[in-house]
């Protein structure tokens, strides 16, 4: 598998960028002044572009993978390669996406959080009903990424050995780092409880920026 840059002929990939901005004209805007991308694995598999959108923010304009090679990790694999080689150059990875119930999720588990919210986005610039998961999507989410990109290497997090908050963490691309024994009992005066468990060690979990 290989992932390189499209510096010509972007549009021969149109079919691609269309199942995630399915009006060419939409793409219009930011293909040209954007930085495109293939992934290669026995074939041209996905696409991204990203854009430029100044001080310090870098914005996934267009990510999208072949129905038949979805959910395989693609999409994933886009996201950190984006990541990995835009590190140091910007401070904010964004992305915007339609409030779709596939999308959404996706983003969140590449660990990405809700910035804001453009109401009625795509009622109000395509020229016809977009629908993702059975869903007409109205609203435009922006998801943001990387905040402290060129400040902090490393976003640290400690929590009870809770089966409530563990899942949580691992879920926003967080990896468990060490954990201290008995921090709970030694450190506070009285027994705490989460999800119906007493808890006992402190976990960290840690995440690159």
């Amino acid at each position: 598998m290989r992932i390189f840059e499209v510096t010509k002929n972007k549009k021969r990939y149109l079919n691609l960028l269309l199942l995630a901005d399915e009006q060419e004209s939409m793409i219009d805007r930011y293909l040209e002044r954007g930085t495109m991308y293939a992934l290669d694995d026995g074939g041209v598999k996905a696409v991204c572009v990203v854009t430029d959108e100044g001080e310090g923010v870098l914005e996934i304009k267009n990510l999208a993978v072949l129905p038949v090679c979805q959910r395989k990790g693609y999409g994933r694999k886009f996201v950190e390669f984006i990541r990995n080689t835009f590190r140091g150059t910007y401070k904010i990875l964004q992305v915007g996406t339609g409030d779709s119930p596939l999308t959404i999720p996706f983003y969140e588990a590449c660990g990405f959080v809700r910035a804001y919210v453009v109401p009625n986005f795509f009622t109000d610039n395509y020229d016809h009903p977009i629908y993702e998961g059975g869903v007409q999507l109205r609203d435009f989410v922006e998801f943001i990424r990387n905040t402290f990109r060129g400040t902090y290497k490393i976003l640290q997090v400690g929590t009870g050995d809770s089966p409530l908050t563990i899942p949580f963490y691992e879920a926003c691309g967080f990896v468990r780092a060490y954990v201290v024994p008995n921090f709970f009992t030694d450190n506070y005066d009285h027994p705490i409880y989460e999800g119906g468990v007493q808890l006992r060690d402190m976990v960290y979990f840690r995440i690159e920026l």
